[in-house]
């Protein structure tokens, strides 16, 4: 969708230049037969075109291709059908049935006339479809930054909570240690193990248990697991592509809605497998973005790429 687009959006951009050049330029020079003139300057022209506006626009060029979710991808190949449309409806078409427009004077004049309003407009909307794919990508990277901070938060509070209850207990340690050794030293060992055994079951004690080494990686998978949208499985594998049975895995799992299905590597066979469900997505563990955890209702691991989601915040 990302590629068609950006695609689309860059032929409605050279071709108003080229279109220009040719239907517009070139006769001009042709009526005062300078046709050498446009042969050498037209050589300079375009590259002189491509090099300013690269120039112009090389600080705000992104480091990376853009990254946007599928809705934004529509809505900007959605935007790009108004001025591809216009540009079939300006240059294309007339080319087709050139013999019919260029018998007729006046129709002729009518389309040279709605070249030099439209081509200007198609070339201005390309760059600004161009610069709104920039706007659309931060405005997003704002979104998941939000989103990973509120779950971060979720995370560390999860973190005071189980400091504050620790607190009491090693005050309370040195009770517990003298309830034991007197229960010991009057020889009742089986109460004695009991009350360690009440002790070993604590929350507090316990503690939380550590998902990824990686901090913000465990921040945003124990704030999944606290709200019980993490499902951890020993082994996502599938013999053969069925969609029924994939589907029945996931209502096996309790899995339903949003989803992103992680593997170690690429499996094609669950992928297709699992393509045909609505609102599921699998992904390798090492191409997992923030996007894809923070969107999904439910995140379904393979155990063996639990550790390799780390590399993502690495």
């Amino acid at each position: 969708m990302g590629r068609l687009a950006v695609t689309v959006i860059f032929f409605c951009l050279i071709m108003p230049v080229n279109a220009v050049l040719n239907t517009y330029y070139a006769p001009a020079l042709a009526h005062f037969e300078l046709d050498n003139v446009f042969y050498f300057t037209d050589k300079f022209i375009r590259p002189g075109i491509w090099g300013l506006l690269f120039l112009a626009a090389r600080k705000r060029l992104p480091e990376r291709p853009p990254q946007l979710s599928p809705r934004f991808w529509r809505l900007v190949l959605l935007l790009a059908a108004m001025p591809f449309s216009s540009l079939l409806a300006v240059v294309l078409l007339p080319l087709l049935q050139s013999e019919y427009i260029y018998s007729d004077f006046l129709l002729h004049g009518l389309i040279m006339n709605l070249g030099v309003a439209v081509l200007p407009f198609i070339f201005l909307t390309s760059l600004a479809l161009l610069y709104a794919i920039l706007v659309l990508e931060h405005h997003q990277r704002l979104e998941e930054a939000d989103k990973l901070a509120s779950l971060r938060e979720s995370y560390y509070q999860g973190l005071r909570r189980e400091e504050r209850q620790v607190r009491p207990l090693r005050h309370d340690l040195r009770n517990h240690l003298t309830a034991l050794r007197g229960l010991v030293e009057l020889g009742e060992d089986e109460r004695a193990l009991q009350y360690i055994d009440q002790l070993a079951d604590s929350s507090a004690l316990r503690g939380g248990k550590r998902l990824c080494e990686n901090d913000a990686a465990n921040a945003v998978l124990s704030a999944k697991a606290a709200e019980g949208k993490l499902v951890v499985i020993d082994s996502i594998q599938m013999d053969e592509i069925k969609t029924a049975v994939f589907r029945k895995f996931l209502d096996a799992v309790k899995v339903d809605g949003k989803a992103v299905v992680v593997t170690p590597a690429v499996d094609q066979t669950v992928i297709k497998s699992a393509r045909n469900i609505p609102g599921v997505l699998t992904t390798p563990a090492a191409q997992l973005s923030v996007y894809d955890i923070i969107n999904a209702r439910y995140l379904v691991v393979d155990q063996a790429a639990l550790a390799k989601i780390e590399e993502v915040y690495a």
